[in-house]
């Protein structure tokens, strides 16, 4: 799916993040797309520490490979959580002309 594809669901739940996140109408809208270095990124992260929709906003980030902090994690914290979870998706695959449980 292309970010430009985004389902009704996906629209509605940036809409609500946009409108009850604890970073709406932060003095430094900023801070969430740090260029400066990571100074910046900690103080956003603080403020998203307070924020009740944090694991809504990062999952939407996830989802949508989003740039910047989002729901208390950077670029670098969700390319993680990625890397974390894609054995799972690979759990049972194994390459041609191996059994499972064999190694080349």
């Amino acid at each position: 799916m292309l970010p430009n594809d985004r389902s009704r669901a996906a629209t509605r739940t940036l809409a609500t993040l946009n409108s009850h996140g604890a970073c709406v109408r932060h003095p430094h809208p900023d801070w969430w797309f740090p260029e400066r270095g990571q100074d910046d990124a900690d103080k956003a992260l603080r403020v998203c520490a307070s924020c009740p929709l944090r694991f809504m906003c990062r999952e939407y980030a996830l989802t949508w490979h989003e740039e910047g902090v989002w729901g208390g994690t950077t670029d670098c914290d969700r390319e993680e959580l990625r890397l974390i979870a894609r054995p799972l998706d690979w759990a049972g695959m194994t390459l041609p002309g191996l059994e499972l449980g064999e190694t080349a």
